[in-house]
């Protein structure tokens, strides 16, 4: 399932984790609109304006994955509410909503 151009909900829910220790990472509805609301307003901005790809290298986990590499019971990557990408060389991990303030304010959408 593509949720823009540039980036699939496959891509968004890779886990090698989940890989190697067989377990399912697979996002509920309420986790599928949430990564596609920020594919479209914060990843797919940010690639057009610098014409450069990103990395996603873990926009879900499910709370089983999530638990087997160690993560908080509360963390936000369950939610989908913190992406861990690579972007120009970096390795970033940072909340939605601040992703969304930064390119607010540039005007990126």
């Amino acid at each position: 399932m593509q949720l823009t151009e540039n980036f699939s909900l496959a891509e968004m829910i890779k886990s090698e984790t989940a890989l190697r220790q067989g377990l399912e990472n697979v996002p509920g509805e309420i986790e599928i609109q949430n990564l596609k609301m920020l594919c479209e307003q914060v990843l797919q901005p940010l690639r057009d304006a610098y014409q450069r790809g990103i990395k996603v290298n873990s926009g879900f986990r499910h709370p089983d994955v999530n638990a087997a590499v160690g993560g908080s019971r509360t963390s936000d990557i369950v939610e989908v509410k913190q992406l861990i990408l690579k972007f120009l060389e970096l390795q970033i991990t940072i909340s939605q909503n601040t992703l969304q303030n930064i390119f607010s304010l540039l005007n990126l959408f």
